[in-house]
């Protein structure tokens, strides 16, 4: 079993450096009226995301360089 799940790949961008957690989930599942290369999910350099956090992006989650995410957080659109 990998240490987190993503899902929806070709719409979510990961910048250098970044820490996902044990247990995590990150995805970007459109929910339509987007374009079809169009990111939902952008993550910046060196962000750290605690274990067991949810990241889910329908439209836009932009998380910012450096950003920390705590353990159990989630975050959707």
């Amino acid at each position: 079993t990998p240490p987190f799940r993503f899902g929806g790949l070709g719409r979510v961008s990961v910048g250098r450096g970044v820490f996902i957690g044990a247990g995590s989930w990150i995805a970007a599942r459109p929910q339509g009226g987007e374009l079809p290369d169009q990111l939902l999910l952008q993550i910046g350099d060196h962000a750290s995301i605690a274990g067991l956090a949810v990241i889910l992006a329908a439209r836009s989650v932009i998380l910012e360089n450096q950003v920390l995410i705590a353990r159990n957080v989630y975050i959707a659109d």
